[in-house]
């Protein structure tokens, strides 16, 4: 089988995951990047490149010639994901669109009833994506495909999930799909890797929050071994000689283990710089924690707080920790000279002055090198929406728009 993805804006590494997946079984694919389609952050197409994007399309499916196209579209992403396949469909009728990714896992059900979408795939793909592309010659089998959501006879077929895949069978990420196409990115002096899936908290405003009731009663966090994690960055740090590694990890470690494993190893076989998310909690703010982070090579950790306001943070998005533990991790980390920064959203359901106030008060003490402030986006099925319709700050129109990929709070705001 020959897949063409489509991909607006960044680098995606699910896609790379799947590219990866299908290629070590013997299929083809290939990509079309479109670095800028939007005009500003409201998901609003630009007009102006259209014509231009779209030939671009029509180019490399008359070359590559494809059997699926395949679309990965965060909520961001999805309108402009749909135009696309639309126009797709339009010019090329005979190919199937297959939608994945976290848009379409969250809501399936709005996914499919787009005319121009074949099927949808929910969850991990890179079990399902082969048995997908085996089954594709055969339609009675391809309706039987794991994950896979397509229409059968005016009804809908909801197929299950296949299993979660191991960890270390994870094939390495098809980095020369972006990097090919797109050579600033080998220009970059940051490398972007995952080491791990999944996130132990449930966080009302975050996709993970979906991925907990998708995968309910399988395991919420799962690790690539340290040995896998450091074989794979030496293999890149050889092909594409980038200085600083980012682990785009939610969360990198929960368990000291893991890291005094790991990161020695790093150290040694990788020895550059790198960075990495962390969640204020009494793992994080360890004496030991810290310190072998330091040691290692870690030069930011990226910390996300969100509110300052303790009784919004815990009992409107379900994160109990303490603006205490957020002292004393930022004291921990000054103390050896780890750098490190905050994240804060704005426009949440029911933020009050007072917890703004609460919030540069509490950044004051702390002094991180920055404070990333980001705009609340609703994504679909999140319990945040449920608070942003008790607020008032959304309506039920407002809810129909975000699980069709828009964003009602463009231009709005109630600080």
């Amino acid at each position: 089988m020959r897949l063409l993805f489509i991909q607006p804006e960044f680098e995606n590494i699910g896609i790379e995951y799947v590219s990866a997946a299908l290629k070590r079984e013997g299929h083809a694919t290939d990509l079309v990047f479109i670095p800028k389609p939007f005009e500003n952050t409201s998901f609003k197409v630009r007009d102006d490149d259209e014509g231009e994007e779209n030939s671009k399309i029509s180019k490399k499916i008359e070359s590559f010639k494809p059997d699926v196209i395949g679309f990965s579209p965060f909520t961001s992403h999805f309108r402009w994901s749909v135009r696309k396949s639309e126009f797709i469909k339009q010019k090329f009728p005979e190919k199937f669109i297959l939608f994945g990714g976290v848009h379409a896992s969250f809501i399936p059900e709005t996914t499919i009833e787009e005319e121009s979408i074949d099927g949808v795939m929910v969850g991990e793909a890179e079990i399902a994506i082969v048995e997908f592309a085996k089954n594709f010659g055969d339609r009675a089998k391809l309706l039987k495909t794991p994950n896979l959501w397509i229409a059968d006879k005016g009804e809908i077929r909801q197929n299950d999930l296949a299993p979660q895949i191991e960890m270390d069978d994870l094939p390495y990420p098809d980095k020369d799909l972006f990097y090919d196409i797109f050579p600033e990115y080998q220009k970059r002096s940051t490398f972007t890797f995952m080491a791990s899936r999944g996130c132990p908290y449930q966080c009302t405003y975050c996709c993970n929050d979906i991925y907990f009731d998708l995968y309910k009663g399988q395991q919420t966090v799962r690790f690539q071994s340290p040995k896998y994690v450091v074989e794979q960055l030496k293999y890149f740090k050889n092909k594409f000689h980038f200085n600083r590694v980012d682990f785009m990890d939610d969360v990198l470690a929960t368990k000291l283990e893991r890291l005094e494993e790991m990161l020695p190893l790093y150290k040694k076989e990788i020895g550059l710089p790198w960075v990495c998310f962390m969640y204020p909690n009494r793992f994080t703010i360890q004496e030991s924690v810290v310190k072998i982070l330091k040691e290692t090579g870690c030069e930011w950790m990226k910390v996300g707080v969100q509110s300052a306001d303790e009784d919004y943070r815990r009992n409107i998005l379900k994160r109990r920790e303490t603006n205490d533990l957020v002292i004393k991790l930022a004291d921990v980390c000054k103390k050896h000279k780890l750098s490190f920064s905050f994240d804060h959203i704005l426009n949440m359901p029911g933020e009050t002055t007072e917890g703004l106030i609460a919030a540069i008060r509490l950044y004051n003490r702390c002094k991180p090198v920055i404070v990333n402030f980001g705009s609340l986006i609703y994504l679909p099925k999140t319990q945040i929406v449920e608070h942003g319709l008790k607020y008032g700050e959304i309506t039920e129109e407002d809810v129909r728009l975000i699980n069709k990929g828009l964003d009602p709070m463009a231009g709005k705001s109630n600080i």
